[in-house]
């Protein structure tokens, strides 16, 4: 709409907003930015598109960066770039760990520190090194569910959402079995 207004074309607006974002608007609560039209994510790797986008609203950049307390230390994933950060308790950072394939999800369950790429494996790693010790790979009635994300240990489960659908899963680290669903 707004090139072609440019363009000298008539244009006609059915939803008016107060802001020039569209549906694409958040407000800021206590410096936590809301979704006020529902969830939005905009991804390019175009600086022009994104500078572009960003004469009409302001978009944060998206980190995904998943955490997991082990043993009193913080591991921060970071999505693509194949690096994890260590923390001491207090926020120092005390190492950077470079690791294979993407950073999802990470967990511990107290003894075991946990990892999830988006498939169907989730990596049993090795907390120095990121090393894989053991990989289990969640099934759900005897085949492979993939895009496995967000991980969280309760008790002796595993918990994670699987990505594009509104359902939790409930895995046995043992057998990487899915035992359990919720559906949101």
């Amino acid at each position: 709409a707004y090139r072609a207004h440019k363009a000298g074309k008539r244009v006609l607006v059915i939803d008016r907003r107060n802001h020039t974002g569209g549906n694409c608007y958040c407000e800021d609560q206590d410096n936590i930015f809301v979704h006020k039209y529902g969830a939005h994510i905009f991804h390019t790797s175009n600086k022009e598109v994104w500078d572009f986008v960003n004469q009409f609203v302001e978009f944060k950049p998206f980190v995904h960066s998943p955490l997991a307390n082990y043993k009193g230390e913080i591991y921060q994933l970071t999505w693509e770039s194949h690096k994890a950060y260590k923390y001491s308790p207090s926020g120092e950072l005390l190492t950077t760990i470079t690791y294979q394939g993407e950073g999802w999800g990470i967990s511990s369950d107290g003894e075991n520190l946990f990892l999830s790429d988006g498939s169907a494996t989730i990596r049993n790693i090795d907390p120095e090194t990121f090393r894989t010790l053991r990989s289990i790979c969640v099934s759900y009635n005897g085949r492979p569910l993939s895009l496995i994300n967000e991980l969280e240990c309760v008790g002796n489960r595993i918990w994670a959402n699987v990505y594009t659908t509104d359902s939790i899963v409930e895995i046995d680290p043992t057998t990487g079995a899915v035992v359990g669903f919720v559906n949101l």
